[in-house]
């Protein structure tokens, strides 16, 4: 009896774990896309301030709206996908973020121009 119990006991702490580190793991992932998407922010505001003329805030603006479509197709695509989970997704959605901050960055410092060449 006391082997079944202490087994059982076992297992539920083995769920438990398992539940509580989803948990942190989705809470960590949450948080990396909220830091990413202040940076994104952040940089894009710089960025803004950095274009020569109104013409170009407004095509760069309309470039950050085209981003944020495809971005939000592209979580939507992945969605569909079998296997797709919250945690993915986010991790999906930080990683789209971070290289749409280096994007503006690089525009930021001249080199995106210098890149196409």
């Amino acid at each position: 009896m006391k082997t079944i119990l202490f087994r059982l006991v076992a297992v539920l702490l083995v769920l438990i774990s398992l539940c509580l580190t989803s948990s942190l793991r989705a809470s960590a992932e949450g948080n990396e896309l909220r830091e990413a998407d202040a940076e994104l922010n952040r940089v894009y505001q710089k960025a803004l301030k950095a274009m020569p003329d109104a013409d170009t805030k407004d095509k760069l603006r309309e470039a950050q709206r085209a981003w944020v479509a495809f971005r939000d197709a592209e979580i939507d695509l992945n969605t569909s996908l079998p296997g797709a989970s919250g945690n993915t997704l986010k991790m999906l959605q930080t990683y789209l973020t971070e290289m749409r901050t280096k994007q503006l960055q690089l525009l930021v410092k001249g080199q995106l121009s210098d890149a196409s060449e």
